[in-house]
């Protein structure tokens, strides 16, 4: 199986890429503006890596084509204040778009996994003593602008019904 894992050069990203290839998955790491060569080597060749835009559709779909796609995980963000506060507009596109895209993609190529990986890092915050509420509650005000804005992790149906990951 072939998966996607956006915003592979973030944390979030790379340590999934790496959990993937470790389970045998062929993983494809896609990111936009940072890359780091040493973390690309040591993660070789057990991931390729992409650059891309990931609110770009057609890039989108050449992508899937190309490396037969059958699963996403989708951890590009914009993760803090000092991003999406001063344009919410821009934060808006990369972090609401990307996953519009992304679902329309696993609509179009019937692909039946696609996981947030942002959310889970949210969640996870806590644990790292991050300054970021974990509690549902707390949502209602994101302290971020972009965290609150991911859908759940979803199975994605031909009828476009949705389920558990399992």
């Amino acid at each position: 199986m072939s998966v996607l894992v956006t915003g592979a050069m973030g944390h979030v990203g790379y340590m999934t890429a790496l959990a993937c290839a470790e389970a045998g998955l062929e993983v494809v790491g896609h990111y936009h503006a940072s890359y780091d060569p040493d973390l690309a080597r040591a993660a070789a060749p057990r991931v390729t890596w992409v650059k891309g835009d990931v609110t770009d559709f057609p890039h989108l779909l050449e992508l899937a084509d190309r490396h037969r796609i059958e699963g996403v995980i989708h951890s590009a963000a914009l993760p803090n204040n000092d991003l999406c506060r001063p344009v919410p507009v821009y934060a808006g596109r990369v972090n609401v778009w990307s996953t519009q895209a992304l679902l329309e993609l696993a609509r179009l190529k019937g692909l039946r996994r696609l996981a947030p990986g942002a959310a889970h890092a949210m969640r996870g915050a806590a644990r790292m003593r991050h300054p970021v509420s974990t509690s549902r509650r707390a949502w209602a005000v994101p302290p971020a602008v972009g965290g609150p804005c991911r859908p759940s992790p979803r199975r994605v149906g031909g009828d476009g019904g949705a389920g558990g990951l399992g």
